[in-house]
């Protein structure tokens, strides 16, 4: 095990060390200066592959403490909230990473091979923050509400549906057949959208309720239930 090499980031101390050829962080530096106030716990929650060495504090005295690898640091910063996170995964990627050698000064990988994979790897690593930031937009507009002339239309379709079926079948269309054929497409617009009332429904559900509305066409059972009636009204 290697001596502590140490960097700063805005005036805040971040240690490393190698262990094995393999650079670790000083987890408690990387969380304080990642903004969060309980370092200990952040580190405990959200590192999974730390460990406890022994070092030197400022003053020289022993000290314990956790190192982590990278990418526990990378968990550390996609989950702080600080606005300075991705310019200190930048920094760790571009200039610290690159940078530690025995001496512990910044270098400049010489092998072209090392710069591409340092290239790759912090594309990589941006990539997954863009992937992160799409998945929860694309949750956020799923989930809008409906505005009023949405769910206007779906009422509308649906009338229209339900009389285009009694044309079609020659209904009389009585109240008691036109209650069974609302009841029983709102219901089935409920089981494909997982909602209870129309209210609920969301932007994501929207194309699927106008479509399954274009296809729709009775059940069996509902369409007995409704001859039914009009032979109740034949026979009165």
């Amino acid at each position: 095990m290697n001596e502590l090499q140490i960097f700063n980031f805005e005036s805040n101390e971040v240690r490393t060390m190698l262990v094995n050829e393999e650079p670790f962080f000083v987890a408690n530096d990387v969380a304080k200066t990642l903004g969060y106030s309980n370092t200990s716990d952040a580190t405990n929650k959200h590192c999974k592959k730390g460990f406890m060495a022994w070092g030197s504090d400022s003053l020289g005295r022993p000290q314990q403490f956790k190192l982590i690898p990278e990418s526990d640091v990378y968990r550390l910063v996609f989950r702080s909230k600080l606005p300075e996170a991705e310019k200190f995964e930048n920094w760790v990627t571009e200039e610290v990473l690159p940078s530690i050698r025995k001496k512990g000064f910044y270098e400049i990988p010489k092998d072209p091979m090392d710069a591409l994979r340092l290239m790759f790897q912090a594309t990589e690593h941006t990539q997954e923050k863009v992937n992160q930031v799409d998945a929860r937009v694309i949750h956020l507009e799923e989930n809008v509400k409906l505005d009023p002339g949405e769910y206007t239309y779906i009422g509308k379709s649906i009338s229209r549906k339900v009389y285009q079926i009694g044309k079609e079948r020659a209904y009389s269309m009585n109240r008691e057949q036109k209650e069974e054929l609302f009841k029983a497409i709102n219901k089935e617009i409920a089981e494909i959208t997982g909602v209870r009332t129309r209210t609920q429904l969301r932007q994501k559900d929207y194309k699927k309720v106008i479509e399954f509305i274009d296809d729709w066409e009775p059940s069996k059972a509902t369409s007995m239930l409704v001859k039914n009636y009009e032979q109740m009204e034949m026979e009165v």
